[in-house]
Parts: C-alpha cells; structure tokens; sequence
C-alpha cells in the first residue's frame, strides 16, 4: 500500500513538473527572438527604412528593400552618379546605429561614405564622407530635412606664403628679415596686438584690423 502510495506521488509530482516547464528549455515570448545561448533581445521593426533614400542633388541614392518580415535585415544598394558601389544587408536599431552583414559578417560601408548612421528625429540616414571631407544627408525619396550637409573645404596644395615676407615700400622688393636686402628699407610695423601685417608693404598708423597705434 505505501509503495503505490510512493509511486502515485512521484508521477503526480512529474506531471505538475512538467506542465510548469520546470527543468525543461524555456521557450521565449512570441514577441522575443533568440539572440545566443540564453540571450533573448526585442526585435525592432525594419519596415520604417524601406524605400529610396538620396542626397539633396540626386547623386547618390541608396534603395533599402524588405526582408521575408519585419524583424529580418533589408538589402541596401547604394549607387553614386548611377553607378553601383556597395551593397549589403541593412540593420537599423533605434539608437541610430547602421549594422551592414555580408552573409554573417560584418562589414563597414565604403566608397563614398565611411560610416552610415540613421536619425530617429529628422528620418533620414546621414554619411560622413571618406577623408574626413564632410557629412551629407540622405532623405526618403529626396525631401528636405532641418539636418544640413557640411562640407569641409579642402587645403589647397599651393604652399602659404611665409608670414616673415614682405614687400619693400620703396623699391618693391620681397624680403623676409627686418631690413630690405635691395635698399636698405625698414620692415614695416605689424600689429603686436592682432598680428595684421601690411600686404602693400605701405607703413600704417594704425591697426586696420584692430585699431591699435603702430607709430
């Protein structure tokens, strides 16, 4: 009688275990992805960033297509003047950060931009050039965003004239020490204020920059 008793107890004991889960795997929430072993995150709709997104003058545009559904990665082509230039798998998260895949690896943008980012506040992707030249907006089908293209302007390889050179107000000369090595002139004043220095050559009284006394 206490052995079937024993026995009842364990198998009533392994029914309520099992219809509780415990022991067994636990399967996520439907609305949860597995994202590792025993890592679970929430997936963000993908949806939002399908469509042609372009640069204010058209030249470069980059088409984002939808996966299978909303939690899967979209194919994004980007094309400049026309021309094909990189293609990947697209991820955006909500924080703005841009995952590109290539199979299961991840890739780095290249060409044209070196990063790829994506704000929430003016919808729209904006790239920063390669060679630090600049940062520039790629909106839905073209429209205008508050967000404005910088563009930094690039040195020009001419090398600057010494700051030391000057031009002789009497006999035209280019010199660069205090006294002129044709005939002897002073150097004019330069500002000790501003550092504003006569490109004429010409003496001044006063500071055109600044309007210190020189004399």
């Amino acid at each position: 009688m206490k052995r079937r008793f024993w026995i009842g107890g364990v198998l009533l004991l392994m029914f309520f275990t099992g219809m509780t889960g415990c022991g067994g795997p636990k399967e996520p929430p439907p609305e949860h992805m597995l994202d590792g072993p025993d890592m679970m995150y929430t997936p963000e709709d993908q949806t939002p960033y399908a469509g042609t997104w372009q640069s204010r003058d058209g030249t470069i545009v980059m088409k984002v297509e939808r996966g299978g559904g909303a939690e899967s990665e979209s194919d994004m082509s980007l094309s400049v003047n026309g021309e094909p230039e990189f293609e990947a798998k697209l991820w955006v998260y909500s924080t703005g950060h841009v995952e590109l895949l290539r199979g299961k690896e991840k890739v780095t943008i290249s060409g044209t931009f070196c990063n790829l980012r994506f704000s929430t506040s003016e919808n729209a992707f904006y790239g920063y050039l390669t060679g630090n030249t600049g940062m520039i907006w790629l909106t839905k089908d073209g429209t205008e965003c508050s967000g404005k293209d910088v563009i930094y302007t690039e040195r020009s390889e001419q090398p600057e004239q010494s700051a030391r050179v000057w031009v002789c107000p009497d006999c035209k000369t280019e010199n660069e020490g205090n006294f002129c090595t044709e005939c002897g002139g002073v150097r004019p004043a330069a500002c000790g204020k501003c550092g504003w220095q006569p490109t004429d050559g010409r003496p001044s009284v006063y500071c055109p920059e600044c309007g210190s006394r020189l004399k």
